[in-house]
């Protein structure tokens, strides 16, 4: 086996159909390839669960603990793909086996999420973050708190103009007759922001000042207002003709027309 024939490789496979045994079959065979009893040190395994890599680690000392004692379902196998005889296969096996009991800690068996943690960690001065950080996997709880952070900037000197921004949007609640508090609605947005699908949309607000994002509001608000105008009109005038025709609303399907017209009007 040619350790340079196989920079990637993908294994499809449903579940009980075994992927584990061959997830944990490739993972010996880079750890024990070219005798070095350290290189489990060089792979990282990762997986969507904790109880998913507590699995794996648990089936990789398992099996490594068979080879070393000469069995195991993975012998025949392990001894054709890297081309070792029963022998020198055990030894490594044995040699590994003491390494990885006495090294415990540098198996890299390990959720996504724990990974991030721990590269976000190493970096952490690189980032500029602070010596206390916390990564928050509850986005409610990120949003909460980012809303906290914001709403505690309101009328502080320096924030002139995200307060106005939020004045604006305080005010837009009043005139749609809604509750003037803008820290729900803020939330619910929040909520829609994060998810996989408006990653663009959020993206595109990356360069846009509040000056700036304040004139996209007040052109955007200034169009809506026409076409809502333009939509009214038209509906009094259609509600006109259907008086003048002398319709009824059971002339419609449901009377779903004149209701939705006057709806607009």
């Amino acid at each position: 086996m040619e350790a340079s024939s196989k920079r990637f490789e993908v294994v499809r496979a449903s579940a009980g159909s075994g992927k584990t045994y061959r997830l944990v079959l490739r993972y010996l065979e880079c750890a024990l390839y070219d005798g070095d009893k350290r290189a489990f040190g060089k792979i990282l395994a990762l997986t969507f669960t904790n109880k998913a890599a507590a699995e794996m680690k648990e089936r990789i000392l398992e099996d490594l603990k068979h080879l070393a004692d000469g069995g195991g379902d993975k012998l025949s196998e392990l001894k054709k793909n890297l081309e070792l005889s029963e022998e020198v296969l055990i030894a490594r096996a044995k040699s590994l086996q003491r390494e990885m009991l006495h090294r415990y800690s540098d198996i890299s068996v390990m959720t996504i999420d724990s990974f991030v943690n721990r590269l976000v960690r190493t970096f952490a001065r690189d980032l500029a973050l602070e010596q206390d950080f916390r990564i928050e996997l509850n986005s409610d709880q990120v949003i909460d708190d980012a809303l906290t952070s914001l709403l505690e900037r309101v009328g502080v000197k320096g924030n002139e103009a995200i307060t106005g921004l939020l004045e604006g949007f305080a005010n837009l609640q009043i005139e749609e007759d809604k509750d003037y508090r803008v820290r729900r609605p803020l939330n619910e947005l929040g909520i829609a922001a994060v998810k996989e699908n408006m990653r663009k949309v959020v993206d595109s607000f990356k360069d846009i000042s509040p000056e700036k994002f304040k004139e996209i509001s007040r052109e955007l608000k200034k169009t809506t207002s026409l076409a809502e105008n333009l939509l009214k009109e038209k509906s009094i005038a259609a509600l006109v003709k259907i008086d003048e025709l002398c319709m009824e609303d059971s002339d419609f399907s449901a009377g779903r027309v004149p209701k939705n017209l006057r709806s607009f009007s």
